[in-house]
């Protein structure tokens, strides 16, 4: 691969791991907010 490819190639992998990343923050967020609530989980 040349050095334009792997840069776009890296560029559009980091786009969508941190969509990833992102939503594995706000459920885990949302679900740790759930567990606070009087008569939630707190498993």
């Amino acid at each position: 691969m040349k050095e334009v490819e792997v840069r776009k190639f890296h560029r559009i992998l980091g786009i969508i791991v941190v969509w990833f990343l992102a939503g594995q923050t706000l459920t885990g967020l949302i679900l740790s907010i759930e567990g606070m609530k009087p008569g939630g989980s707190a498993a």
